[in-house]
């Protein structure tokens, strides 16, 4: 429970930061407001704001939550694998991952282009080796002079060229093919627009993106010279436009991707605007659940286009 970003899981006797915002050494991976003892004892919080767990007593425990308010919920088992069993009954399930994902074969990340792509399958291809997925992360792109794609969620014709080749070629040697996505939009220099659909213009058009509470402009996730928005999930229209535009058409239609990870590994601002919070001063509810309602945009994006049974993502961050 708590933050995971740790060496030891075991909390006994320690303070445990539930927040991305107060973990030592930076943002953490996951953040879970849970502990479960030996003999059966469990409690978590169903609130999402900052907080801390004090277990340095042996028979008793405190917890801090940055909130007037305080929710949350204690199982008392007779044993940890039955409360977790009750935790998951209250909480739900992971659903089942398809049926093509148990085929024996290596999950593989390549980069670098059509070219590169298909040198290397062929090259473990004659080795032998079994692969059954391959995750190609620079599908858009790659920005220069920053050594990362750019975060545009349009494929990239000229990295690679003849994509829908490519994709089945792969399929009919039994791969399946996967991309990279987080909620995050470069804005693309004039210069380089020309060709390409220019995602950032259409969210911040429509008022899509976090907001700066001072300026009220685009809270900027990026440099002065490179501007990058984030697509605020408290907002029920910028979460239908992304699923729908970006991840539906886009990366189950256009780019024929089966799975992809979905990317949060950063920390959304406490002190930004949020579509739920037009007042300002709520961002600490926000923060810690923005992973979760990231994951549930990719969730819903799959359930409604019918692909539950041939499609996944995994999330690199939660809640």
């Amino acid at each position: 429970g708590m933050e995971v970003r740790v060496s030891n899981s075991s909390k006994k006797g320690k303070h445990g930061y539930a927040s991305k915002e107060m973990q030592e050494g930076g943002a953490g991976n996951l953040v879970v407001p849970h502990f479960v003892t030996t003999n059966g004892a469990s409690f978590f919080l169903t609130t999402s704001e900052p907080s801390v767990f004090d277990l340095r007593h042996d028979d008793w425990f405190s917890v801090r939550v940055q909130s007037s308010v305080l929710k949350g919920t204690w199982i008392a088992a007779n044993s940890a694998l039955e409360a977790m069993s009750i935790h998951a009954s209250l909480q739900g399930r992971v659903k089942k991952m398809p049926m093509w994902t148990q085929r024996n074969g290596a999950m593989l990340g390549l980069s670098g282009g059509t070219f590169t792509v298909r040198r290397i399958h062929k090259a473990l291809r004659e080795r032998g080796c079994p692969i059954s997925g391959v995750v190609i992360s620079d599908w858009t792109g790659i920005k220069p002079k920053a050594n990362r794609m750019w975060y545009n969620w349009v494929l990239e014709r000229e990295l690679y060229p003849n994509w829908k080749h490519l994709v089945d070629d792969l399929e009919n040697a039994g791969i399946n093919v996967g991309l990279y996505v987080n909620p995050c939009i470069d804005e693309i220099p004039p210069h380089l627009r020309s060709g390409r659909r220019y995602i950032f213009g259409e969210a911040e058009d429509n008022g899509y993106f976090i907001k700066d509470p001072n300026t009220k402009q685009v809270y900027n996730f990026g440099t002065e010279s490179a501007h990058c928005g984030v697509v605020d999930m408290t907002n029920q229209d910028a979460v239908n436009w992304f699923k729908e535009t970006i991840i539906q058409n886009e990366m189950l239609g256009r780019a024929g991707a089966s799975f992809w990870m979905a990317d949060t590994n950063f920390d959304a601002p406490i002190g930004a605007k949020y579509k739920c919070d037009p007042d300002g001063g709520r961002g600490l509810s926000v923060v810690n659940r923005f992973p979760q309602d990231f994951a549930k945009v990719n969730r819903d994006a799959i359930r409604d286009a019918g692909r539950e049974g041939d499609s996944f993502f995994f999330a690199s961050s939660g809640f």
